[in-house]
């Protein structure tokens, strides 16, 4: 049923975070693993794919008892991938109340089975349970399956699933870590402006870490405010690092580490820091998407577009990582390719992009009309200032691009901070006076 394969989910990512917890065990993120549910593929397909050793499988039914009670039958089985021989296997069958507890010892099962005896920290934290109310915990997991979305309509509606969860139990630190990060992207995906929603996040991620403070998510979350919105990079910086150390096989850290590396002009450690994402989330359309962006902002434009091409294979939908490829395009000089993609877009960006495609092709009153449509959807929330900029710069209307540079930082726009700036597309205005200007006020030390 919907339920059951919902509860099914739900457990599968708690398992995973709690892995997580395990230093002497490596596993794949969430995004990964459900990139293969329903797949007809084999195990050993599975795992190369993944390029993992092993793999756990399941399968979890809710029982509904005549008194009313609900129960909850869970499988869970330890396979070897190169020749699917079953190492361990176990039947929990157990009011529902006890699903936490559960996945708890499925993980220290696991464990037992590989011979890893965790350390007295790594068994306190699992037999720690993030929160003992069931609902909050349901509404937490739904709250996570909307974030990952990356859609306003997605991010409202984990903004409301963590408020309901935080409610029920205003002590479970991941609910406010989650409310944070939702609140952290309704200004890049959303409407809302950084100034609204950046003090939210920066308030749930601190209370996250009042309550636990080694919550890698949590970190994870008050270091993307730190560097991206208050424009401390150093404090951005090191608080990935603090993530990373709390829970090395946390991607999200290491994909928004890269980002605050990129704004620097890092690249080398950028690329070195989204790879690591992508090793531990390989069909992540998020952090595949962004890998291409940064191989973009590094003018590897070939790599780039092979990193975007395969990321749309991974799903097609996402409409930012056209967005991406379709600026790679256009410094490729592949106009009619980006104009397809622009074509096909429902996003206003697209015009914005398109209108820079057109002032390659030397058709100027077009790129001029398109940019003033995207700069007319402004009242909805839908430019973003460093695109317009980039026409600007295209066009030699310097100073406009300037203006629009500045209305970015006063904005705090989340592309000041991050990759945007850093596109090839601005080059041409890096060694005016009013880019270093810029980029000081920001504490950006670019290396060259």
């Amino acid at each position: 049923t919907a339920e059951d394969n919902f509860w099914a989910d739900s457990v599968t990512e708690e398992i995973i975070r709690r892995f997580r917890g395990i230093q002497a065990i490596s596993v794949k993120a969430r995004n990964s693993a459900f990139h293969f549910k329903d797949s007809d593929l084999l195990p050993n397909e599975v795992a190369t794919q993944l390029n993992v050793d092993w793999l756990v499988m399941g399968t979890i039914n809710r029982i509904l008892g005549a008194d009313g009670s609900e129960r909850i039958r869970l499988t869970a089985e330890l396979i070897r991938a190169s020749n699917e021989e079953s190492i361990w296997f176990d039947i929990y069958n157990r009011p529902i109340a006890d699903i936490q507890r559960i996945q708890s010892e499925i993980v220290m099962g696991i464990c037992e089975a590989f011979n890893i005896r965790p350390t007295a920290s790594e068994n306190e934290d699992l037999e720690l349970q993030p929160t003992e109310n069931l609902e909050a915990f349901r509404l937490y997991s739904l709250g996570r399956m909307f974030w990952n979305r990356r859609t306003e309509e997605g991010l409202l509606q984990a903004i409301e699933y963590f408020s309901e969860a935080i409610e029920i139990d205003p002590d479970y630190a991941l609910a406010h870590a989650g409310l944070a990060d939702s609140y952290s992207l309704m200004s890049v995906y959303g409407s809302w402006t950084a100034h609204f929603s950046m003090p939210q996040a920066k308030e749930s991620a601190l209370r996250a870490i009042a309550l636990d403070s080694t919550l890698a998510e949590a970190h994870t979350s008050l270091a993307w405010v730190r560097g991206c919105y208050e424009w401390n990079l150093p404090e951005g910086i090191g608080g990935m690092e603090r993530a990373i150390q709390l829970d090395p096989d946390y991607p999200t850290a290491y994909h928004w580490l890269g980002i605050l590396q990129i704004a620097e002009r890092h690249f080398d450690e950028a690329i070195s820091s989204i790879r690591k994402a992508v090793e531990l989330d390989p069909f992540s359309v998020i952090i595949n998407r962004n890998f291409g962006n940064i191989l973009y902002a590094d003018k590897q434009f070939d790599e780039a577009i092979r990193q975007l091409q395969y990321t749309l294979e991974i799903d097609p939908t996402r409409e930012f990582t056209s967005l991406g490829l379709a600026m790679v395009y256009i410094q490729k000089g592949m106009l009619e390719e980006a104009l397809d993609l622009c074509n096909r877009g429902t996003l206003e960006h697209f015009l914005a992009v398109a209108a820079l495609a057109h002032v390659r092709s030397g058709n100027i009153s077009r790129a001029d009309q398109l940019l003033a449509e995207y700069i007319a959807s402004e009242p909805k929330g839908s430019v973003f200032p460093v695109m317009v900029a980039s026409v600007y710069v295209a066009l030699e209307d310097i100073d406009r691009a300037f203006e629009w540079l500045e209305k970015a930082c006063e904005m705090r726009s989340a592309e000041i901070v991050g990759h945007w700036l850093q596109y090839p597309d601005l080059d041409p205005i890096r060694n005016d006076p009013r880019y270093r200007s810029l980029v000081d006020r920001i504490g950006l030390r670019e290396s060259h």
